[in-house]
């Protein structure tokens, strides 16, 4: 039996200096390695969807400190709901440790390089990504 807990998932608006609508996504728990992570991943992909469809943010900062993530490259469908008629919505991914080794490993040639989604290692390094940024 599976007794790893349950993803959480929440959303939270990002004070910033640009005045810009940014939210913080957060995913907890942990992501099944393989193709079994890929209801994971749909689960994430939707509420991803539904906070752009609540909030209609200008950028989006994946918080996946908390996520126990070891492989699969489902994992990058969270990018897809960010696709606009002229590119994507700007968004970085904040993650550390095995985590963030293994997303790195996902990035050449897939939607996190498309998508030009940065992994940064803390909120801060992500708003200094987003100073840069044209919306």
């Amino acid at each position: 039996m599976d007794k790893s807990p349950e993803l959480q998932c929440s959303c939270a608006a990002v004070p910033n200096p640009f005045r810009k609508k940014l939210f913080k996504i957060s995913f907890q728990g942990d992501y099944p390695p393989g193709s079994r992570g890929n209801s994971t991943a749909a689960r994430m992909r939707n509420y991803v969807e539904q906070t752009i469809q609540t909030h209609q943010p200008e950028g989006l900062i994946f918080d996946l400190t908390g996520l126990h993530y070891q492989h699969g490259d489902a994992i990058c469908e969270i990018l897809r709901p960010l696709k606009q008629s002229q590119g994507f919505t700007p968004s970085c991914i904040v993650a550390g440790g095995k985590t963030k080794e293994a997303l790195s490993t996902l990035y050449k040639n897939s939607l996190l390089e498309i998508a030009n989604c940065r992994i940064v290692i803390s909120i801060e390094e992500a708003l200094g990504r987003f100073a840069g940024q044209v919306y």
